[in-house]
């Protein structure tokens, strides 16, 4: 049961670093394809930092409450609606 725990915590942590480092390389040359002339890349790195900061000084607090595979479960699923957002978007605003 363990190992199995430990197993999806790196099979989950691979694909949260996979998905990120796509995001990362791609999103803004897809911003580009939809026409955005670089305010809307600034304004989504804005926003990925503004959103990622304060998770920073409550992450001790959400592992200790929701657990590390919880936590992880989450991150995924966030990851996931990131990327259907991507995926429909058809124009930059």
């Amino acid at each position: 049961r363990k190992s199995q725990a430990t197993a999806f915590f790196f099979i989950a942590a691979l694909m949260v670093g996979q998905s990120l480092g796509l995001i990362g390389s791609f999103s803004f040359l897809m911003l580009q394809d939809l026409g955005d002339t670089g305010v809307m890349m600034g304004l989504a790195t804005m926003a990925q930092c503004l959103a990622e900061a304060p998770v920073f000084f409550v992450s001790q607090w959400i592992l200790n409450r929701t657990g590390v595979i919880r936590a992880m479960q989450v991150s995924l699923f966030a990851v996931s609606i990131r990327f259907g957002v991507y995926a429909t978007m058809t124009r930059p605003w």
